[in-house]
């Protein structure tokens, strides 16, 4: 196996910070960060990303410093949620609040809220190249089954077997049925929650249609 030599680079997400960084806020933009698809993503999913992983195909060693793992693995799974290509993915890294409250950047520089489109594509290449990709998607969309108490009894006996799209419909939202799922069961149990989301969200996401996801297919 083929490894770069570079310095790796991974922020631990679960310890807490001694100030804290979100505070610059006011309490109501605050809010709702906290109670939109950014704060899930940070509190949800952010520390559960496959870095460890990821690091196997880095030597660590005195080379450039990778980006933080957490970041990149977190940039790929946001441009597939909202079908984005590479250079609006780092529009979006660079000037986007809910991007940098969902990827817990907290420090204004260029390497923490920046990535090249060169870097972008290498990452992605390495996870797919390395089936990561379904790795990532398994344990992830396994949490948010877990979190969100979503019942996979009731899908199809020819359903069980789940892949990522990354690998081969690299702009198809890899998360539509987790978020889809979610929506269902906030506008049951939240609804005051679930009024204070986009409408742009709920028109993507949330209809009356099939989703179709890798080979698991999901009806509502």
């Amino acid at each position: 196996m083929l490894k770069i030599e570079t310095m790796i680079r991974i922020k631990n997400h679960n310890q807490k910070e001694l100030f804290a960084p979100w505070d610059f806020l006011s309490p109501k933009r605050k809010k709702m960060l906290s109670e939109s698809w950014a704060g899930l993503f940070q509190e949800e999913i952010l520390h559960k990303l496959p870095v460890k992983e990821l690091s196997a195909y880095f030597n660590s060693g005195f080379g450039r410093p990778t980006k933080e793992l957490h970041t990149v693995l977190g940039i790929l799974i946001i441009q597939q949620m909202f079908d984005l290509t590479d250079e609006e993915t780092v529009n979006q890294l660079a000037f986007n609040m809910q991007w940098h409250y969902a990827l817990n950047l907290t420090e204004e520089s260029d390497d923490a809220k920046y990535i090249c489109p060169k870097t972008l594509w290498n990452m992605r290449k390495i996870v797919i190249e390395n089936a990561l990709d379904e790795l990532l998607f398994s344990n992830i969309t396994q949490h948010l089954v877990s979190i969100f108490n979503v019942d996979t009894n009731k899908q199809r006996i020819d359903s069980v077997h789940i892949k990522s799209n990354m690998r081969k419909l690299g702009r198809i939202t890899i998360f539509t049925s987790a978020i889809n799922k979610f929506l269902v069961n906030m506008k049951r149990s939240h609804k005051n929650l679930f009024d204070t989301i986009d409408q742009k969200i709920i028109d993507t996401y949330l209809s009356e249609k099939s989703f179709s996801f890798g080979s698991l297919k999901l009806t509502h």
